[in-house]
Protein backbone atom coordinates (compact mmCIF):
# COMPACT_ATOMS: atom_id res chain seq x y z
CA UNK A 1 0.00 0.00 0.00
CA UNK A 2 2.01 3.31 -0.96
CA UNK A 3 1.84 6.13 1.58
CA UNK A 4 -1.04 7.92 -0.15
CA UNK A 5 -3.59 4.97 0.63
CA UNK A 6 -2.82 4.73 3.69
CA UNK A 7 -2.78 8.33 4.54
CA UNK A 8 -6.47 8.16 3.22
CA UNK A 9 -7.05 5.07 4.80
CA UNK A 10 -6.51 6.27 7.93
CA UNK A 11 -8.11 9.80 7.09
CA UNK A 12 -11.26 7.63 6.69
CA UNK A 13 -11.02 5.88 9.41
CA UNK A 14 -10.62 8.68 12.00
CA UNK A 15 -13.43 10.29 10.13
CA UNK A 16 -16.15 7.36 10.88
CA UNK A 17 -15.15 6.98 14.39
CA UNK A 18 -15.55 10.71 15.34
CA UNK A 19 -18.77 10.40 13.05
CA UNK A 20 -19.82 7.22 15.56
CA UNK A 21 -18.41 8.82 18.06
CA UNK A 22 -20.34 12.21 18.47
CA UNK A 23 -23.85 10.24 17.40
CA UNK A 24 -23.35 8.49 20.29
CA UNK A 25 -22.84 11.31 22.58
CA UNK A 26 -25.74 12.96 21.26
CA UNK A 27 -28.26 10.44 21.01
CA UNK A 28 -27.18 9.25 24.70
CA UNK A 29 -27.39 12.92 26.18
CA UNK A 30 -31.51 13.18 24.66
CA UNK A 31 -31.93 10.02 26.20
CA UNK A 32 -30.66 10.78 29.76
CA UNK A 33 -31.97 14.51 29.71
CA UNK A 34 -35.54 14.26 31.21
CA UNK A 35 -37.12 17.43 32.31
CA UNK A 36 -39.03 17.28 35.65
CA UNK A 37 -42.45 19.23 35.96
CA UNK A 38 -45.24 19.18 38.12
CA UNK A 39 -48.25 17.13 37.14
CA UNK A 40 -50.33 20.73 36.85
CA UNK A 41 -47.88 22.14 34.52
CA UNK A 42 -48.63 18.94 32.23
CA UNK A 43 -51.92 19.47 33.18
CA UNK A 44 -52.09 23.07 32.16
CA UNK A 45 -50.84 22.23 28.96
CA UNK A 46 -51.40 18.36 27.52
CA UNK A 47 -50.38 19.51 23.51
CA UNK A 48 -46.76 20.87 24.86
CA UNK A 49 -45.56 17.71 26.45
CA UNK A 50 -46.79 15.10 24.42
CA UNK A 51 -44.42 12.39 23.10
CA UNK A 52 -41.61 14.09 25.28
CA UNK A 53 -39.68 12.04 27.77
CA UNK A 54 -40.57 13.72 30.87
CA UNK A 55 -40.66 12.84 34.47
CA UNK A 56 -44.52 14.01 36.44
CA UNK A 57 -44.15 14.73 39.30
CA UNK A 58 -46.89 15.25 42.45
CA UNK A 59 -48.93 13.23 44.82
CA UNK A 60 -50.96 9.79 43.74
CA UNK A 61 -54.49 10.57 44.28
CA UNK A 62 -56.03 8.77 46.95
CA UNK A 63 -57.98 5.62 45.92
CA UNK A 64 -56.92 6.11 41.93
CA UNK A 65 -54.90 3.24 42.13
CA UNK A 66 -56.31 0.19 39.84
CA UNK A 67 -55.05 -2.50 37.82
CA UNK A 68 -56.32 -3.25 33.79
CA UNK A 69 -58.25 -6.41 33.69
CA UNK A 70 -55.36 -8.60 32.18
CA UNK A 71 -53.14 -7.47 35.71
CA UNK A 72 -50.59 -6.17 33.00
CA UNK A 73 -50.89 -2.55 33.71
CA UNK A 74 -51.22 -0.59 36.80
CA UNK A 75 -53.51 2.81 36.61
CA UNK A 76 -53.07 5.70 38.80
CA UNK A 77 -53.86 9.62 38.61
CA UNK A 78 -50.82 12.15 39.56
CA UNK A 79 -52.01 15.46 41.04
CA UNK A 80 -50.15 18.91 42.31
CA UNK A 81 -50.57 21.06 44.58
CA UNK A 82 -52.18 24.18 43.19
CA UNK A 83 -54.19 22.60 40.77
CA UNK A 84 -58.19 21.76 41.38
CA UNK A 85 -58.86 18.13 42.24
CA UNK A 86 -60.24 17.60 38.49
CA UNK A 87 -56.63 18.68 37.13
CA UNK A 88 -54.90 15.19 37.00
CA UNK A 89 -52.74 12.94 34.91
CA UNK A 90 -53.53 9.70 34.50
CA UNK A 91 -50.50 7.38 34.30
CA UNK A 92 -50.21 3.73 32.93
CA UNK A 93 -47.26 1.62 34.31
CA UNK A 94 -46.46 -1.70 33.62
CA UNK A 95 -44.06 -3.10 35.78
CA UNK A 96 -44.51 -3.79 39.52
CA UNK A 97 -44.74 -0.66 41.70
CA UNK A 98 -41.54 0.07 44.74
CA UNK A 99 -42.73 -0.67 48.25
CA UNK A 100 -42.00 3.61 48.55
CA UNK A 101 -45.45 4.26 46.01
CA UNK A 102 -48.11 4.50 48.60
CA UNK A 103 -51.89 5.60 47.95
CA UNK A 104 -51.74 9.53 48.94
CA UNK A 105 -48.21 9.84 48.53
CA UNK A 106 -45.29 11.78 46.85
CA UNK A 107 -44.40 10.25 43.36
CA UNK A 108 -42.34 10.97 40.22
CA UNK A 109 -43.16 8.92 37.16
CA UNK A 110 -40.76 8.88 34.09
CA UNK A 111 -42.04 8.27 30.47
CA UNK A 112 -44.05 9.96 28.07
CA UNK A 113 -47.56 11.58 27.62
CA UNK A 114 -49.21 9.44 24.39
CA UNK A 115 -52.58 10.66 23.04
CA UNK A 116 -55.56 8.38 22.85
CA UNK A 117 -58.57 9.41 21.13
CA UNK A 118 -59.50 12.78 22.81
CA UNK A 119 -57.21 12.69 25.87
CA UNK A 120 -54.07 11.90 27.19
CA UNK A 121 -52.30 9.05 29.31
CA UNK A 122 -48.83 8.98 30.74
CA UNK A 123 -46.94 5.61 29.87
CA UNK A 124 -44.39 5.88 32.89
CA UNK A 125 -41.39 3.56 32.32
CA UNK A 126 -40.35 4.35 35.92
CA UNK A 127 -42.28 5.41 38.75
CA UNK A 128 -40.74 6.56 42.47
CA UNK A 129 -42.10 7.24 45.55
CA UNK A 130 -40.60 9.89 47.62
CA UNK A 131 -40.12 8.90 51.22
CA UNK A 132 -42.03 11.61 53.21
CA UNK A 133 -39.84 13.98 55.41
CA UNK A 134 -40.76 16.04 58.70
CA UNK A 135 -38.68 18.57 57.44
CA UNK A 136 -40.72 19.50 54.40
CA UNK A 137 -43.94 21.92 55.62
CA UNK A 138 -45.68 21.14 52.34
CA UNK A 139 -45.74 17.33 53.02
CA UNK A 140 -47.28 17.97 56.24
CA UNK A 141 -49.73 20.85 54.63
CA UNK A 142 -51.25 19.09 51.23
CA UNK A 143 -54.63 17.70 51.32
CA UNK A 144 -54.25 14.92 48.20
CA UNK A 145 -57.79 14.44 46.35
CA UNK A 146 -59.75 11.17 46.38
CA UNK A 147 -60.68 9.95 43.09
CA UNK A 148 -63.02 11.01 41.19
CA UNK A 149 -64.51 8.05 38.37
CA UNK A 150 -64.88 11.20 35.64
CA UNK A 151 -61.73 12.38 35.92
CA UNK A 152 -59.94 8.63 34.54
CA UNK A 153 -61.32 8.04 30.88
CA UNK A 154 -61.93 4.44 30.80
CA UNK A 155 -61.75 1.83 33.60
CA UNK A 156 -60.76 -1.27 34.22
Amino acid sequence: MTSRARLLSGLLTVVVASSALAYMIKTGFEEGVTRAVMANEVTDNFDHYANERISVNGFIVKGSMRQSPDLKVLKFQVWSPGAEASHVVNVEFGKILPDTVKDGGKVSATGKLARRGDRFVFEAAEVIGKCPTKYDPMQQQVEVPTFDKSTAGELP
